[in-house]
């Protein structure tokens, strides 16, 4: 997770100085609303108490319609231990999914990491479509922000990844 984390401004850096590609459907899209979208999108709190069900955190994932398909995959990080709990979802173009931070990260909280990511290879993708937000739920309390998005300067697979083990 911090490789990616750490490996994406350097990928961006790369794709300038080596040259973006002609392709337009590469080409940043206009957010919808008012919200930038990218291909990270890091939400900065998420919540939940499984002992009062008014307390838990809607995490909002949207695939703008411009877009194609996308394989994204989901990190939940917590506050308290820095422990990872994960998912994958796959969005057609225009498909929105919520999911809830009590299935994932029960009486805990901390931030999530939603990156874009190759079917096949498992390594972050540049898909500068996806969008999000999240509802902050605590007793008759709600917060909702947005997410904020991180655009793939790239195109396709990021260039030069390689996993942990040298693959």
């Amino acid at each position: 997770l911090s490789v990616i984390a750490l490996a994406w401004p350097l990928a961006g850096s790369m794709a300038a100085r080596f040259g973006q590609s002609d392709d337009p459907k590469f080409a940043p899209q206009p957010p919808v609303g008012n919200q930038k979208a990218g291909s990270i999108l890091i939400y900065n709190f998420y919540k939940s108490d499984s002992s009062q069900k008014d307390n838990d955190t809607e995490i909002i994932l949207s695939n703008s319609p411009e877009g194609r398909a996308a394989n994204v995959h989901l990190f939940f990080v917590s506050q308290t231990t820095c422990g990872v709990t994960d998912t994958y979802v796959c969005l057609s173009a225009g498909q929105s999914v919520t999911v809830r931070s009590s299935d994932y990260d029960p009486n805990g909280s901390g931030y999530v990491m939603a990156v874009a990511m190759d079917k096949a290879s498992g390594l972050p993708v540049s898909h500068n479509f996806l969008t999000g937000s999240a509802s902050v739920k605590s007793g008759d309390q709600t917060w909702k922000m947005g997410a904020m998005a991180i655009e793939a300067k790239f195109p396709d697979v990021l260039p030069n990844a390689k996993f942990a083990d040298g693959v």
